[in-house]
Formats: structure tokens, sequence, C-alpha cells
């Protein structure tokens, strides 16, 4: 996966016509991409024309003359033939002129490379960025965490929402599921239909918005497509288990627009995902894992200690273990249940559509639309009870009326009812089914007026659904229909209480009859639990002008810019089915918000010598619920030789509460560590009178979902670097950044409240017993997180007459990461330490080493995490690094046909050993490291 030096050369004709377009991909035979297409943003050119210098580097024209501002020419890795193209669009900067540019680090990927390397998806794509700090997937949405198959992005480690990813430069609607605010779902972008992808590792919201604080993303499409290509890839691991892959893509365009005057293109894409079973992937072992809600069942009465049946050994078929810290209960491992997942099936469609008319030479109007459907199948353990049933006096299996044995805890009183910790194993996993769709229409006029003055103006419209669909396995544990002339509850005749109540079925044994079985599928719940839509109503525009050569440097141009947008959320979740599944924690709710942003900006370059340009841009925005805001950035590009551009920039960054963040429904979820009561069990020692099982190595309720009294999140961030070209097929990038983030927006690690309950033990509800009922953990203002580090890559290309050999590297070492979780207090420092919920990385890297000859290409590539300490209380001091090994190789036949075969992680390593609880299954994390292991693949595509 190397990154492709970028840079463009301008063409001199100013009138929007007259475009000569580069030299077609071997994706693309046939084909002129971005032919006469005024705003595009266009792949990299060929190497420069005799008069130009040149000057490969990840960055838009980065080695570029200063001040040549119509004639500047750069080169590229990636096509074979000098090129001009008209007036582009480059990611971070306003102006149709990619001179303004060059003082940004903007590293461009070619989409046909990293297809070519088994590259399927937008998901796998940013787990080989070494400035993304996590990609959440397939992977997370087990065990403890359901992102309903969506994946996010997370740039310097800010969180999702701090990342801005575009499609053509322009917005996606964010997810719906889960409170992931601003947050886009990467799978939304069919990746079949990219062209390149470009990311700007700087904040951007003087430009953009407020939600561009971690950096951009910019999926470009492929544009002016003649032609069309067929790809199919496939994907085995190679241990047993399952997980195979499959993508189907279909891509053809029609007319020229430099000659017709139009042009349409369609991508349609089918991506399937097999499901792999935690009990296939040895390195998660049971002690991980486990809970106080078993089979058969634990029970307690008020703070007496909790008891099992099977307590004289805890040891069944149905991963049950001994419990030290309560000798007379026991443990569930409910992973050797089967019901957790390293990977998920899913099923994903896509379709991305556009078409461009050119109006008259100086003006042309696109269409395009995009569509996507993924359904997860999210499967988990037999639901929990947790003790929202009870076992009344007098009925047949209350401990001591003969079927179940007599409890041995001292003071037990057999007049009181029990309270119940039980799995209902004998129905099964739970299995629910995720829908996300997502649809976006573009409607986009650019073109020229006037003496060159160039204009680009849209209405988009996006739209991002979610559902959460309980299919199988959800149990209705003791829902109520009412009450009784004494106040008493009267639950539903088909709950799980009525019927042990009534002595139709038995929690206390593991001999569960065929009429009990059927007792709890009457208890079944299935329907739409949860549904939710994100809608965004969006108009923008801006215009660019050259404004005059003020100190005979080079022209000075203008962009000034305005957007507005209208967002709604509306969020549903079905009472009925919340009381009869409270296994998954969600109760009755229903949001209904919407908000407008009206926002200004203006961006101004100023070439000030010859080699000294100055490019500053402003941004205004207006939030009708948190107010506005004014956000300032302002970068300088030196080049003192030739081989050598300096560059700096200092920016203001305000990020809004999302919608979700001020109005997502409040639920009560489980922690994901076993925690201890710092009151009831400090240090893990029960205090006299408390209940071990409930206050010890306990799961503990937490409530979640949004505080509508947040402030927005504000930013200052600085970075400088060079780009050194020594030699004509060598060059280096490398640049410092630096991120204060201040008035953080989330909600705390649960371990955090804990270790520091002094100050938050007012958020604790407790019962009659002192014993934790819940504890509050919405989403808050807190403290700040300071960060810096440098990126740095290198792009080697040596022809020869053995082929041509390429070597790429790029990667990011983080200095500091200090996180301060409440105002004013105390710093966590997070670099090579999991702390708050994740980890941050000294250094990681991808180095790909490349070689080609006629219609043969080889490479290898390797990707390397640096260690870390391990979650705090582990017992476990050290994560080790993550190093894994990819292979491929292709053949292209002269009928247009192309064979490539590769294998990711080839040498079959285990993900490092982790015992985190935050992410998917214990003992590694889902957000830096693969559970599949070895997968070969192969990828047969056809050009036409």
């Amino acid at each position: 996966m190397a990154p492709i030096a970028s840079g463009w050369a301008q063409s001199p004709s100013d009138d929007g016509a007259g475009y000569v377009a580069p030299a077609a991909s071997s994706a693309d035979s046939g084909s002129s991409d971005d032919a006469a297409d005024g705003d595009a943003t266009a792949p990299a050119p060929a190497a420069p024309a005799a008069a130009a210098p040149a000057a490969a580097s990840d960055d838009t024209a980065a080695a570029a003359p200063a001040g040549a501002a119509s004639s500047a020419a750069t080169a590229s890795a990636s096509t074979g033939s000098a090129t001009e193209l008209g007036n582009l669009t480059v990611t971070g900067t306003a102006l149709s002129s990619a001179d303004a540019a060059t003082a940004l680090p903007v590293t461009d990927y070619s989409g046909e490379d990293l297809r070519e390397q088994g590259v399927t998806s937008t998901e796998q794509f940013l787990q080989r960025v070494a400035g993304n700090n996590s990609s959440y997937g397939a992977g997370l949405s087990t065990g403890t965490a359901n992102t309903g198959g969506a994946s996010f992005a997370n740039l310097r480690g800010l969180g999702p929402n701090k990342t801005l990813i575009l499609l053509n430069g322009r917005r996606l609607a964010p997810n719906a599921l889960n409170g992931n605010g601003s947050a886009v779902d990467l799978n939304t972008i069919p990746f079949a239909a990219i062209d390149h992808v470009e990311i700007l590792r700087d904040g951007a919201s003087a430009l953009y918005g407020t939600d561009a604080i971690g950096g951009v993303i910019n999926f470009i499409t492929k544009k002016n497509l003649d032609g069309g290509n067929l790809n199919l890839n496939y994907s085995v691991p190679t241990r047993d288990g399952g997980g195979n892959a499959s993508t189907v893509s279909a891509t053809f365009g029609k007319g020229d627009f430099a000659k017709d005057g139009w042009n349409v293109m369609g991508t349609l894409t089918y991506q399937r995902q097999d499901a792999v079973n935690v009990n296939d992937r040895g390195f998660i072992t049971p002690e991980e894992i486990t809970s106080s809600n078993t089979f058969p069942s634990n029970y307690y009465q008020g703070g007496l200690d909790t008891q099992n049946p099977a307590a004289s050994g805890c040891g069944s078929a149905f991963g049950l273990l001994p419990n030290a810290s309560a000798p007379d209960s026991c443990r569930e491992n409910f992973a050797v249940l089967g019901g957790s997942q390293v990977v998920q099936k899913k099923n994903q469609p896509s379709f991305f559509g556009q078409a461009s008319y050119k109006i008259n030479d100086k003006n042309k109007v696109s269409l395009s639309y995009l569509w996507s459907r993924s359904e997860t199948y999210v499967t988990s353990a037999a639901a929990p009870t947790s003790g929202n049933i009870s076992v009344n006096p007098g009925t047949p299996f209350y401990p001591g009326n003969g079927i179940t044995p007599a409890p041995s805890a001292a003071g037990f009183d057999a007049s009181q009812p029990v309270t119940l910790n039980y799995r209902t194993v004998p129905l099964g996993n739970r299995v629910a089914r995720d829908v996300n769709e997502n649809h976006r229409v573009v409607l986009d006029f650019t073109g020229r007026f006037m003496d060159g003055f160039h204009y680009d103006t849209a209405l988009s419209y996006a739209q991002s659904s979610t559902e959460i669909n309980l299919q199988h396995g959800f149990v209705n544990q003791a829902a109520t229909i009412g009450t009784d002339a004494n106040g008493n509850p009267i639950y539903d005749p088909n709950s799980l209480q009525t019927q042990i109540n009534a002595g139709n079925y038995n929690p206390f044994t593991t001999n569960v009859s065929d009429a009990q079985r059927q007792t709890l599928l009457n208890a079944e719940t299935t329907g739409r639990l949860n549904s939710a839509k994100t809608r965004s109503y969006i108009w923008d525009g801006k215009i660019d002008h050259e404004i005059g050569d003020w100190f005979g440097s080079g022209q000075s141009q203008l962009a000034l810019g305005a957007q507005y947008r209208h967002e709604t959320l509306t969020d549903t979740v079905d009472g009925y089915l919340a009381a009869r599944s409270p296994s998954e924690g969600f109760a009755a709710s229903h949001v209904d918000e919407d908000r407008d942003v009206e926002g200004v900006f203006g961006e101004l370059n100023v070439p000030l010598l010859t080699n000294l340009t100055l490019d500053a841009q402003a941004r205004y925005d207006n939030y009708s619920d948190v107010g506005d805001t004014v956000n300032p950035k302002v970068s300088l590009r030196y080049q003192p030789i030739e081989q050598l551009t300096l560059r700096a920039s200092y920016s203001e960054g305000f990020h809004a509460p999302t919608l979700y963040d001020l109005y997502q429904p409040q639920v009560s979820t489980f922690t994901g560590a076993a925690l201890n009561d710092p009151v009831q069990c400090p240090g893990g020692n029960p205090v006299p009178g408390a209940n071990a099982a409930n206050a010890c190595g306990n799961q503990f309720h937490q409530i979640t979902g949004g505080n509508a009294d947040l402030q927005p999140e504000k930013s200052k961030s600085w970075s400088a670097g060079f780009v050194l070209q020594p030699a004509k097929y060598v060059s280096l990038t490398a640049d410092f950044f630096a991120v204060e983030l201040s008035q953080q927006i989330g909600s705390l690690d649960p371990t955090y409240i804990f270790n520091n309950y002094d100050q938050y033990a007012s958020r604790f509800n407790r019962d009659s017993n002192g014993e934790i009922v819940n504890f509050s953990n919405t989403n808050y203002n807190n403290g700040k997180t300071e960060l810096n580090g440098e990126d740095v890559q290198l792009n080697v290309t040596v022809p020869s007459d053995y082929g041509t050999f390429t070597l790429t590297m790029n990667g990011t070492y983080m200095n500091k990461y200090d996180t301060q979780v409440a105002e004013n207090g105390p710093y966590t420092q997070n670099v090579s330490n999991y702390a708050l919920q994740q980890n941050i990385f000294r250094w990681s890297h991808n180095v790909t080493l490349g070689w080609s000859k006629g219609p043969m290409a080889l490479g290898v590539v390797n990707h390397y995490k640096s260690g870390y300490q391990d979650y705090e209380g582990a017992g476990h001091p050290h994560v080790h690094d993550y190093v894994t090994w990819d292979t491929y190789g292709s053949y292209k036949f002269d009928n247009g046909l192309q064979l490539t075969l590769g294998s990711d992680n080839v040498f079959d390593a285990d993900p490092p050993y982790s015992a985190q609880p935050d992410a998917g299954n214990a003992g590694y994390d889902a957000r830096y490291a693969s559970g599949l292991g070895r997968t070969v693949y192969g990828r047969l595509s056809y050009n036409f």
C-alpha cells in the first residue's frame, strides 16, 4: 500500500476548457479520468516536463517552485507521461489552483495500488494508515460493543468524530447507531468506485467546518470513465472456523467529456463476510471472559453471600468456573458457549453513480448518487438476567423446597424471595440483525464567468438510517402488564418470571426438559428494537479569483465561500420490546431533534517572495443550538532551494456537540471490566456484611447517553515540516504536529470513575443494602488532551533494466498524548500505555517494497505497531509489538484480464495478548489487531 506522490500542473488555459487528461490507470483501460473536469480532484500526474523541476513527494505539489502559479509541475511514481490539467480542487484549500495547498501535509493513495494489494474496503484501507489510531469494524462489534458493523476512522487518536470524512470533497451523513455523533461509517463508501484517497494530516476547521480537528480523509471517485471493469476478490483464512470473504464489483462509464460534452458512470458492489467464532481462535482464553450470570443460576438474598447449587466444583459442560471471591457461587465462561465472535457475518451491496454534462465551454453540471446497505448479524452469548428475576417463597424451585438444595448462607430468611443471576443457555445465543442504510445525492454546478472567476456550488442531501432487529435468544424476563389491587406487579404470562414461579421452569438445573425449553421459546422476544435516522440538507458555494501580483512574486488568490446545513436526528426505541429484552439495556424513548448551521469562510494565498508563500484561512460558524465561533488558520511555505520545501501552520478549532452528544437516549449497559465496589469491596476485599459476588469483580450497570448541557470542544493545532528530494527518484517528508483539545466531550472510563470514587460518588445510585444499582456515565465536558508527534514518509523509485523497484514507508511517532480527565485535574499519560479505554502507539509504520516489469508486479508489505503497557490491573504488564507481513503478485494479460494473488499476515501471527475490557473480546484488542490470522486471496479483474 504505497502512498503516491502528489502534484499537478495547471493548464495555461483560463477558460474552463481545453484540459488534457492524465494517462489512464491500469484499472481504467480506455478511460480518461478527470478530462475536462473543471473542478475535479485528480490523481497525481506523471513525470514533469523537461522544463519543470522534478519533485516527487506525498504532498500536493509540495516541491513545486514557489511563485509558479500557472506552470508548476511535479513528479509522481504512479504514471508515466507528462500531463497538464486545468482547475483542480485539492484537499485542504478552497482555491482552484493546486499551488495553494503546497504548505499542507496531504498524502495521496492510489486506489488501484490498494486493490492490487487485496484491499477491498475503506475499513481495510484505514487499518494501513500509520496516523490512524484505530479502525472500528467487525472485530469490535462483538463482546462489549456493538457498532452495527460500522467502521470509523480515528486520526491522531482524538476520536472518530474529530476526523472529517469526505466523498469528492463533500460531507456524508453521520452514522445513526449508538451515539457515534458526527462519525461517518466508512463502509458507506464503495471502494470499487474510488480512484484515489487524500489524507490531510492537519486541522482544517477553518475550511471544512468544526469537526476536522484530527484531519480530513477525502475519498475521490473515478471520473470521466469511458469503458469499464469487472472485479472478483475472494479471501480465505487458513485457520479453521470460516471467515471467508468475497467482493464482486462492476464499473461502467460512457462518454468523453471533452469530445461529447457528457459522461455517465456507475459502480455496483456486493461484499460478503462470513463469521468466525471465538472458540476457533485459541488466543482468547477462558479466564478473561467470565460473568456472574450462570447456568445453572447463581442466587442471592439481600447482602448475603451468593450461592449456586453447582458450587461444589462448578465444573460442567457449560463453562462454569469456581469463584474465588465467593466460594459458594460460580462464574460463567460464556465464550465457550459459542456466543462471541471474532468476525461477524455481514452482507453489503452498494451503488455509486455520477453523470456530468457540459452546459457550455465554461460551465458544467454534475449529479451523483450513493447508496449502500449493510446487514450485520451480531451474535452474543445467551441472555443474562442480571438480577431481573426472583424466586418467591412457596414456589416449587425456591431453595430448600426439596427440588432445589437448601441454602447454606448464615442469616438466610426463607420468607423472602431470592434474586437470580441466570443465563438462558437452553435458548441459545442472542442474534441481532443490524441494518445500516445510506443515501446521498449531490447536484453540483461549477465553471467560470467574467474575467476568470471560478465558482463551485452544490445542493446535497445525505441520510443514514440504522435498525437493531432482535432475531433469536432475547428473553422476556420479567416484563409487567400492570399492578394488582395491592400495587404488586402483574407479570406478562409468558415472562420467565411467571413461568418460574408457576413451576414450569427450573433455573437451578442443567437437565432442561423439552417442555421447559418450549417455555423459554414462549418467552422469546423478536422484532425491531431500535431505529434511528440522521439527515443532512446542505447548500455550499465558493468563488475564487486571482487578485494581483502584490509583491512581484506571483499572483495572489482569494476564495470566498458559504455553507448552510440543516441536520436532523430521530431515534426511537420500542418500549414494548425494550421491556422484554432487558439484556440489551434499552429503555423506551423517542428523540426528534434538529439544528441549523450557517458558515462563511475565506482563503487568501499570497506569494511574499519568489520562494515564500503565505496562506491564510478563516471561518465563521453559527449553530442554532450551541452558539457561534470564528476559527483561523495560517500556513507558510518556503523553498530555499529546488530540492527542499519547508512548511508550517497554525489553526484553531471548535467542535460543537453533535445531536447525538446532546440528545442520545440514556440507556443502561454493563461495564466491560469487572470492577470492585470502592465502598463494599475496596481493593478487592469485601467489608463485613457485603455480598462479595455482587461487590467484588462485578460488571456494574452504567447509564450512558446524551447531555443537553454540553459545551463545545475547542482546539489549537500546530505543524511544521519539510519535503526533501535529494535525488530524482527519492523524496522524504517529515512533519511535526501538536494538538491541544479542551472541554472534551464524552463518557469516562468506568475504571477511572471507580478509582476516583470520592470525586464521582454523587453519580452512584445504591439500594437499601448499599449495593450499586447503577452509576451515571453520560456525556460530560471533561478536561484537556495535549499531544504531539512526527509523521515521516519516504518514497524511492529505482528504474532499471531488471524492472522498476519501489520502496515506500509511512510512519507516525508519538512523543506525547496526555489526557486530563477532569477539568484542572491530573493528566494521564496514554502513549504506550492502555488508559482511558485506549492505547496510543509510540511508533507505527507501513513499509511496502515493490517490483514491476512489463505485465508483472510483486510486493511485500510490513505493518508494525509498537508494544505498550496493558490494561491496569490485568496482571499482564505488557502487550507485545504487533508485526505482520503481506505479500502479493499480479500479472496483466493482453486481453484485459489481470490476476492478483496474495496473502495477508503471511506468517499467521496471533494478535498480541491484551486483557483490555473495552473493545470486542478480551484476549486482544480488536481496534488494533485482526483475529483472523493468515488469509490468502485472489483477485480477477477484467478491463474493457
